[in-house]
């Protein structure tokens, strides 16, 4: 049975090595807790040590205000940090001064919890980071040095091109003209979307109740921060490329309004449904309402398309046996895996709660197959991540046509954009 500590442990953020922070007040309590370290952990002064000190307590703070009960999440690995990964990580933050330095003297302060990372090969089979957390002493420091959210921004050296290899690891690369162009355009983009003013315009009751809801999301696996929400450092976006491939992935991650969760389970008349919970409309720009427009059936429409085929009506119904829901999930898992024993289990997986099994799985497969038995020769071939580099293709240039063309902002979310209202038309 899963405990409640390993739970809470599950709702946290990765170590951000690019936060930084010029404010007087941040250096202040760097140097006084800096200067508790010299005769214990640090023998001698280290530039080193104290910016890895200034980094670990941005994001505990950061941390902290995105929600107290969100964890830091942060790697033990002596090769994570190592010349492999440079390029993501940077330079603030090394293995010495954190593992051996910077963490032990924290705890010695009685400034942070933290709980080691472990394999569970057993149970759910996966990797778990460490994690740490400030206690009320260091919590109390952060009042009375008087920071605020606003003090800390992301520094522009920060890698917003990522590539990962088949098992999802970040991978080492060189520099092509794609690459240069691509982070050349996001920088462009991270500037404006960093100068605007973006705001979730909810009541201090209703924003707990959100993150409430967050703790319980099951995580994206596309997403490396799927379940918490930082209005004040998550603005500026990162693409991430799949399968050691510029051509596959590249959808743009990284900004607080995608984690916004679009629908919630409820019971309804002794069913489990979903029902929308429309918190993206509170979002808004630089003091303006917004609106959210999207691509409709945006990777059918692609498929078909590419084919040279029309698509005239929606592709998710007049499935056999499934309402457009059930559709549409298991549509897009066809598409996104590589066999039919994936999508399967895929597709329970998605409907648990009604227990679906596999035989029944099976048929909704082949229901959805005579559905669209011109395309069928796409399913189960992994054509997913294809049909999301062309749309985060379509995504980057609509983003830098706003900017450059209307002088605006819009937040993408993937297939779809959140405006300011009066530019809904164009």
């Amino acid at each position: 049975m899963v405990n409640s500590l390993f739970l809470s442990l599950k709702y946290a953020k990765s170590l951000e090595a690019a936060l930084e922070s010029e404010s007087p007040e941040v250096e202040a309590l760097v140097d006084n807790l800096y200067g508790l370290f010299i005769g214990h952990e640090l023998q001698n002064q280290s530039v080193k040590a104290r910016t890895s000190l200034k980094v670990i307590l941005l994001n505990l703070y950061s941390v902290h205000t995105s929600d107290p009960d969100l964890y830091l999440r942060y790697s033990t690995d002596e090769h994570f940090y190592g010349t492999k990964n440079r390029r993501y990580i940077g330079s603030s933050v090394s293995y010495s001064s954190l593992i051996s330095k910077i963490i032990p003297g924290l705890l010695r302060l009685k400034l942070i919890e933290d709980h080691n990372g472990f394999h569970d090969r057993r149970e759910f089979g996966q990797a778990f980071q460490s994690r740490m957390k400030a206690k009320p002493k260091l919590i109390e420091l952060f009042n009375t040095y008087k920071l605020e959210p606003w003090m800390l921004s992301v520094s522009k050296a920060k890698e917003v091109i990522i590539l990962k290899d088949q098992n999802k690891k970040l991978k080492p690369y060189a520099d092509n003209s794609f690459t240069r162009k691509a982070r050349e355009q996001l920088q462009h983009i991270n500037r404006h979307l960093e100068a605007a003013v973006v705001d979730l315009d909810l009541p201090d009751q209703s924003m707990a109740e959100l993150m409430l809801k967050m703790r319980r999301l099951e995580p994206d696996a596309m997403a490396d921060d799927p379940s918490h929400l930082s209005l004040f450092t998550d603005k500026s976006l990162r693409r991430i490329f799949s399968n050691s491939s510029w051509t596959l992935h590249g959808r743009f991650y990284g900004g607080f309004w995608q984690n916004i969760p679009e629908r919630e389970k409820q019971t309804i008349d002794g069913k489990e449904v979903k029902v929308p919970l429309r918190l993206r409309d509170n979002i808004t720009i630089n003091g303006s309402r917004t609106v959210e427009l999207d691509y409709k059936s945006l990777h059918p429409r692609m498929i078909y398309d590419l084919a040279g085929l029309g698509m005239d009506d929606d592709p998710y119904c007049h499935i056999e046996g499934l309402d457009r829901e059930h559709g549409k999930s298991l549509f897009n898992k066809m598409v996104n895996s590589l066999d039919e024993d994936e999508a399967n289990g895929a597709y329970r997986s998605d409907f648990k709660s009604e227990g679906i099994t596999k035989k029944q799985a099976q048929a909704a497969i082949e229901a959805v197959k005579e559905r669209h038995p011109s395309i069928r020769d796409r399913f189960f071939t992994g054509f997913g991540l294809k049909l999301m580099f062309y749309d985060s293709q379509i995504a980057n240039n609509v983003m830098l046509r706003a900017i450059d063309e209307f002088h605006t902002v819009v937040l993408p979310i993937h297939d779809s954009f959140i405006c300011i209202a009066e530019f809904e038309h164009e």
